[in-house]
């Protein structure tokens, strides 16, 4: 409670106008059991499966472009994953990176059909769904992102789920769902005590109740 209470001073000394909701951007990681295919997944479309080398050069070049995402470098990033797709439609990771990039550039109608399509192929992909939950959220489709971020609630064994309740939770502050945003922060704090943006979150509800009093 005191770590709140200090971040609720820090908030106070924030303009209003940088009180934004954080839609955070979640790199997959390949070394993560949480982005592996399940049983009934690794069915689909079977007889189009790429052979294990071209898979592997597919996944490379997703890697690559990550990479470069990370760095800002977009047009490097671009070139990677189209490459890691041109390899093999069935990339999921690849597709996904592919929405953030274009989440980043504003072109919202590409990023929702590569999330979309991204989802489609790996569907139980708890990564994938908070990545699009959390871009749902950024235009303001806060009842599908809910949706989503369900899906994502749903595996207890996703490492990010304290980031996952925080920027749901970011969610439900912007439309001034303060019950169910105080809800979602302290059980991302229950999960990560140090999770900063969850104890601004708080401080914000506080703030924002004590003006309304």
């Amino acid at each position: 409670m005191n770590m709140i209470i200090k971040a609720a001073w820090f908030i106070l000394s924030i303009p209003f106008t940088l009180m934004l909701i954080s839609c955070e951007i979640i790199p997959l990681d390949y070394q993560n059991g949480n982005n592996k295919k399940s049983t009934n997944e690794s069915s689909i479309n079977i007889q189009h499966r790429p052979s294990e080398k071209i898979a592997t050069a597919s996944d490379n070049y997703t890697r690559l472009g990550a990479g470069y995402l990370a760095k800002n470098n977009y047009e490097k990033a671009m070139l990677k994953l189209q490459k890691a797709i041109k390899l093999n439609n069935q990339n999921a990771n690849a597709y996904n990176y592919l929405g953030v990039l274009y989440w980043r550039l504003e072109q919202t109608e590409l990023a929702d059909k590569n999330f979309n399509k991204s989802r489609q192929l790996s569907p139980l992909n708890a990564a994938i769904n908070h990545n699009y939950a959390s871009f749902l959220c950024s235009q303001n489709q806060h009842k599908k992102a809910g949706v989503f971020f369900d899906k994502v609630f749903s595996n207890p064994l996703y490492d990010r789920l304290a980031s996952a309740y925080q920027v749901s939770g970011d969610c439900d502050f912007s439309v001034s769902q303060l019950d169910s945003a105080e809800k979602k922060y302290k059980k991302s704090l229950h999960l990560d005590k140090n999770n900063i943006h969850a104890m601004l979150g708080m401080a914000k509800i506080y703030y924002k109740r004590d003006n309304l009093n």
